[in-house]
């Protein structure tokens, strides 16, 4: 799996979606910004996607990118400013939605287990419940 496979899985999954504009963020210029940036029924949101192979067990480390210092400097300054932000990890099959407030949490190497507890989705999420219950 990789990042840009996880978009296309989101992308494609909410095609035709009403009230929902998702754009594909590719910045060189301003580091740190995450992927993807999107509004759901008047709700602005950013999501930065993370993908990586299902570990061996739960509490194997999911070896994915890890989220980069300046990454975690936008998600606090997005969120201080009153925005909302989230990391959405694709791994294997599965998904997890994690909050940018945990993101301190998720920001070295997290093990499956730890990401499961701080989803805000099923792990068999599909993208229109994902983006539901972030517009929520």
């Amino acid at each position: 799996m990789t990042e840009k496979k996880a978009w296309e899985w989101l992308r494609d999954g909410v095609k035709g979606m009403t009230g929902l504009h998702l754009q594909r963020v590719e910045s060189s210029v301003a580091q740190g910004v995450p992927d993807v940036e999107g509004c759901i029924r008047g709700s602005a949101f950013w999501m930065e996607l993370k993908a990586a192979r299902e570990p061996a067990t739960d509490t194997s480390l999911v070896i994915c990118e890890p989220l980069k210092e300046r990454q975690l400097q936008f998600i606090e300054r997005r969120l201080k400013a009153g925005g909302n932000v989230w990391i959405l990890y694709r791994v294997g099959r599965r998904v997890y939605l994690i909050h940018g407030k945990d993101a301190a949490q998720v920001a070295p190497r997290p093990r499956l287990l730890h990401l499961r507890h701080l989803s805000w989705v099923v792990p068999d999420a599909c993208p229109w419940e994902i983006l539901r219950e972030i517009g929520a």
